[in-house]
């Protein structure tokens, strides 16, 4: 596959698949835009974004991708911690209590206010203690801490 690309200031402006076609002449005559021929198979020379000029050259520009993969990877350690955090349930004396991060207040209040009454995960109503609500409290801070762990372990690999 032969792929003709634009280039002016060092900079791609446009690529297109065949050869000397007449859109790119026609912007290097109007532009004062220099060609470049690539005759390739690597599919990463289509797209632009990922290739960059040297030397009058067109090469992938391999730290942009790493770049863009290191920032994908990121996205996907964040999303793996919020479903982790929005996830989190404490099991206690045969009760599942949700632990969102947005349960923290509720447990703090209820514990604060000496509420015996508590909704459980599954929408059920439960009598509970002061102290199975602090104890609930304190697994669910310490899983939020391994969750926020493991998040920073993986941003410390990038």
């Amino acid at each position: 596959m032969k792929i003709s690309y634009s280039v002016k200031d060092d900079k791609i402006v446009s690529a297109n698949n065949q050869a000397n076609s007449g859109y790119s002449n026609w912007l290097a005559n109007n532009e004062h835009l220099e060609i470049i021929e690539v005759d390739t198979e690597d599919t990463q020379f289509t797209n632009t974004s990922n290739l960059k000029v040297v030397d009058g050259a067109i090469v992938i520009n391999e730290e942009k991708i790493a770049q863009e993969a290191k920032e994908a990877l990121r996205s996907q350690y964040k999303t793996e911690r919020d479903e982790a955090l929005y996830s989190a349930t404490i099991e206690l004396d045969g009760m599942v209590f949700q632990t969102r991060p947005s349960d923290m207040t509720n447990f703090t209040v209820g514990i604060s206010k000496g509420s015996t009454e508590w909704v459980l995960a599954d929408n059920s109503v439960a009598t509970v203690t002061i102290a199975q609500l602090q104890s609930v409290l304190d697994s669910a801070q310490d899983q939020a801490k391994s969750i926020f762990d493991d998040y920073m372990t993986n941003l410390k690999s990038l």
